[in-house]
C-alpha cells in the first residue's frame, strides 16, 4: 500500500508541477515538463490539451489548432475536457482565420460543438457563446467578399460526423 500512495504522491507532484510553471509564466519549463510526460502518460490527450492551452498562450495559433484536433481524436476524452477543447481549437482558428471564410466557418463548428459539450450553468458557455456570435459574425462579413459563398445552412467541417476507420 505504501509504495503505491508514493508513486501516487511523485506523479501528483509532477502534473502539480508542469500546471505550477505554466501558471507561473515560466512557459519554457512547462513546455519541457509537459514534453517529457508526453513520452510516458497513459493520457495523451490531456498533454496535447495542456500543449494546447501553452500554444495559444504563446501566440502559436496553429501550433494550438493542431494539439487540440489531437486532443479531440482522444476517444477517451473526458466530456469536460471536450468542450474546453472545441472552445480553444476555435480560438486557434478564429485567432488565424483573417478574412477566411472557411476558417471562420470551421471557428463557427468548434464553438458549436463547444456550446454541445459545456453544461449548462458553466461560466465558459457564456464565453463560447459570445465567441460564437463573433464568428458568425465575422464568417458572413468574409463570405460576402468570396467568389463562392456558402451557405449559413451548410455544416462546417467540424459538425459533421467524422467517417468511421475500418
Amino acid at each position: 500500500f505504501f509504495p503505491l500512495l508514493l508513486i501516487a504522491l511523485s506523479v501528483a507532484a509532477r502534473v502539480f508541477g508542469k500546471n505550477l510553471a505554466f501558471e507561473m509564466g515560466d512557459l519554457d519549463q512547462a513546455e519541457r515538463l509537459y514534453a517529457e510526460t508526453a513520452v510516458r502518460t497513459d493520457d495523451p490527450g490531456l498533454v496535447s490539451f495542456n500543449r494546447g492551452v501553452l500554444s495559444l498562450r504563446r501566440e502559436q495559433f496553429r501550433e494550438a489548432e493542431l494539439h487540440f484536433r489531437r486532443a479531440l481524436e482522444d476517444s477517451l476524452i473526458p466530456e469536460s475536457r471536450k468542450g474546453r477543447a472545441w472552445y480553444n481549437l476555435g480560438n486557434a482558428l478564429l485567432k488565424q482565420a483573417g478574412d477566411s471564410a472557411p476558417r471562420l466557418r470551421s471557428a463557427v463548428g468548434c464553438y458549436e460543438n463547444a456550446l454541445d459539450a459545456i453544461p449548462e450553468g458553466e461560466p465558459l458557455r457564456d464565453d463560447a457563446r459570445h465567441n460564437l456570435e463573433l464568428a458568425k459574425l465575422l464568417w458572413a462579413k468574409a463570405n460576402a467578399k468570396s467568389p463562392r459563398p456558402n451557405s449559413p445552412d451548410e455544416e462546417p467541417p467540424e459538425r459533421q460526423p467524422t467517417p468511421r476507420k475500418e
